[in-house]
């Protein structure tokens, strides 16, 4: 008997990380990528103001783990 849990499942579509149009495929190329992504924008200034056009929203209230 063959139960729905165990059915063979559609992988989700997987997109390559791309850096100076060359595919990230081993860790060793997107820990380089990500190195020099870091140094590019290190001493780069941010534009904060982006922040305030976040409309705010009342928090949430969650339910207590523990009693």
């Amino acid at each position: 008997m063959l139960m729905n849990y165990v059915k063979t499942r559609k992988l989700p579509t997987v997109k390559v990380i791309k850096h100076n149009s060359c595919s990230c495929s081993e860790i060793k190329d997107l820990w380089q990528a990500l190195h020099e992504s870091f140094n590019l924008a290190q001493h780069q200034q941010v534009d904060v103001s982006l922040l305030e056009k976040i409309p705010d929203k009342m928090p949430t209230k969650w339910p207590p783990f523990l009693k």
